[in-house]
């Protein structure tokens, strides 16, 4: 599954579907094409917090085995070859198989033409266990410090806390 930015717009939309599916879409087999999506119909455009948005959508992905649908779209904008480029709109929610390894990509764009993209997969302790996954081990910690030697005691004190929670 693709997370795309999905300006909604004329020419970004396009741009970024030409892109996906050339470097995605076109590499799978042409009865797989790849499913993408936007958390953005669901929501709506949170400017700088997009990308934000649609890495949770990716990790509730990973973490429940569904892709929930991109609402709202009642017509594909006609410049989108979606066959041509092997992609699919998830316009329902999809369920995704219960044992196998999951990639999952987002792409998102920030302020002044920055392109950012990343890569999550299902973590290898999870894949045979599926229905074992603890929805907190899929949640990320940012942790921060004022020097270099203060982060690992902080990282210490919260694997402690996570560990035995109150």
């Amino acid at each position: 599954y693709l997370e795309a930015h999905g300006t909604g717009t004329a020419v970004g939309d396009p741009a970024e579907a030409q892109a996906i599916g050339d470097a995605l879409g076109c590499q799978r087999a042409a009865d797989s094409p790849l499913p993408i999506g936007s958390i953005k119909s669901n929501l709506g455009h949170l400017e700088a917090a997009s990308g934000v948005a649609g890495l949770v959508k990716a990790l509730h992905c990973l973490q429940h085995r569904i892709i929930p649908a991109t609402i709202g779209i009642e017509t594909v904008n006609p410049t989108i070859d979606l066959a041509a480029l092997n992609i699919e709109i998830v316009t329902e929610p999809r369920s995704l198989d219960a044992q196998s390894e999951l990639t999952v990509g987002v792409n998102s764009f920030g302020f002044g033409g920055a392109n950012a993209h990343v890569i999550l997969q299902t973590p290898a302790d999870q894949r045979q266990s599926a229905s074992l996954i603890d929805p907190m081990a899929m949640i990320p910690l940012l942790l921060t410090t004022r020097t270099h030697e203060a982060l690992p005691p902080l990282a210490a004190a919260y694997a402690q806390l996570l560990e035995a929670p109150p």
